[in-house]
């Protein structure tokens, strides 16, 4: 009975994202490391990533704020340098159930040790390299809690913490005056398209943007 049981048992499914979270990662890429604090907020269609790089530590810019709105909208604003610089990015905030949409990942490693997690491992979408997945996922067995997240570019982010519910305060969310093209808003309108790959590779792109300087 019990070998009958474990035959039949379900597949972890994928994880969903809570509406609001705000997750501190290490970020690791070509050009070194970064300090990013997220601040996903898809209730009210904005995210948010402050980033302290070491690139851009080196020059002299200081933190980065990418601010991104579900209408396609990406602000990038260093508040030491008063330097802004908008992108229109086409596609919206990826969706909570962004690993479950078409196409839905793919389970293809469970019980994989990351430090002290137990995760399960995910793959999803296709890269312009042949046999390497766009994005490829951990998450902890147990809890779903996002573990890391690598990037065919490479791009990888280790997420220390993971805090389901936090936001900041309305002043912190206001994008700066010196912005001149941004209208900051309490609730933006869902841009069309913004589910699937496309919406996941805006993301992919939007962090990319987050390490250069302006």
């Amino acid at each position: 009975m019990f070998v009958l049981c474990l035959a039949f048992a379900a597949a972890p499914a994928p994880p969903i994202w809570p509406e609001r979270f705000h997750a501190v990662s290490v970020q690791t890429t070509p050009t070194g490391k970064s300090l990013v604090h997220l601040y996903y907020d898809f209730y009210r269609g904005r995210n948010l990533n402050i980033i302290t790089s070491q690139t851009r530590e080196k020059q002299g810019t200081g933190t980065l704020w990418d601010y991104e709105r579900d209408d396609g909208m990406s602000f990038y604003y260093a508040p030491s340098t008063k330097t802004c610089r908008s992108i229109d990015m086409k596609f919206g905030l990826v969706r909570p159930t962004f690993m479950v949409d078409d196409p839905p990942a793919k389970l293809v490693a469970e019980g994989v040790i990351l430090g002290p997690y137990k995760t399960n491992v995910w793959t999803k979408g296709e890269s312009d390299q042949p046999g390497v997945p766009f994005i490829t996922y951990y998450a902890d067995v147990e809890t779903g809690r996002p573990v890391r997240w690598v990037f065919y570019s490479p791009m990888e982010l280790d997420i220390i913490t993971y805090e389901p519910g936090v936001t900041l305060s309305e002043d912190q969310w206001k994008v700066p005056d010196y912005c001149s093209n941004a209208t900051a808003t309490q609730q933006v309108a869902r841009s069309a398209g913004a589910d699937g790959m496309a919406a996941v590779r805006a993301w992919h792109a939007r962090l990319s943007n987050g390490t250069v300087a302006m």
